[in-house]
């Protein structure tokens, strides 16, 4: 038997597809959604009532945030350990590259529990006016976003390659997310650099739409064949491992 089979046997494909849900639900709310219902672009006392008028589902998203967070870091280990046999170097970047992300996500729930700190009873900043400092804070956050989207577009790049140099993952996967990659990079890029960001071109969409579509039907194909071993029986073994067995 394999590493790569041992791997499938014990179930850390189908944890990793697990995780990749998890992500998916509770980042698609904490990330995607939430920001738009207490973030006004520009209006600092309407940020500031958004927040303070829904204490709850403010809190409710940075427990959100700190699931993601926590998920993201095991699940970088669970891929480099399916990965590693294609090639280390590779895996163990593209880990990095993805525990990366999580630390500026990290970073960012610093943002959110000032924020909450600021909207609660009691928080008025003695310095000036809070709502003006929620904008603020709030501004910085959305940056935050840009910065993970950088390292996160490297992840995709690196796991796209293993996938399709791995022998056992469907390789339309591996192009979908390594090109699909691009459109967060495109969308980090534009919006760290350029004055007010910039608006997201129709490639952008198609781009995010490809990874987006990649990365769920990656997680699909997680869960559905992770516990099979029969799946890398077609997998080239390494070199080294031949010679061990």
């Amino acid at each position: 038997m394999t590493r790569l089979s041992a791997v499938f046997r014990l179930g850390i494909g189908r944890a990793a597809g697990l995780l990749y849900l998890l992500i998916a639900v509770f980042g698609g709310v904490a990330i995607g959604l939430l920001p738009g219902v207490f973030h006004i672009s520009g209006d600092a006392e309407a940020t500031y009532q958004a927040i303070r008028s829904r204490p709850v589902l403010f809190r409710l998203g940075i427990g959100f945030e700190i699931v993601v967070l926590l998920a993201e870091v095991v699940l970088s280990a669970l891929l480099y350990r399916i990965f590693r046999d294609t090639s280390p170097s590779v895996a163990l970047a593209a880990a990095f590259a993805r525990l990366s992300e999580a630390v500026v996500m990290a970073v960012m729930l610093f943002f959110s529990v000032a924020i909450l700190r600021l909207t609660g009873a009691g928080g008025a900043d003695p310095v000036g006016n809070p709502a003006v400092w929620v904008l603020f804070l709030g501004d910085l956050r959305a940056s935050g976003v840009h910065i993970w989207e950088l390292f996160f577009a490297l992840h995709l790049m690196l796991l796209g390659w293993l996938a399709l140099r791995s022998g056992f993952v469907p390789r339309p996967l591996g192009w979908m997310m390594g090109i699909g990659a691009l459109g967060y990079l495109s969308d980090a890029v534009s919006g760290l650099i350029l004055p007010g960001g910039a608006a997201v071109s129709p490639v952008e969409v198609a781009l995010l739409t490809l990874v987006t579509l990649g990365e769920l039907s990656f997680t699909v194909w997680l869960l559905w064949r992770g516990g099979d071993e029969r799946l890398v029986a077609r997998a080239p073994e390494p070199a080294g491992l031949a010679r061990m067995a």
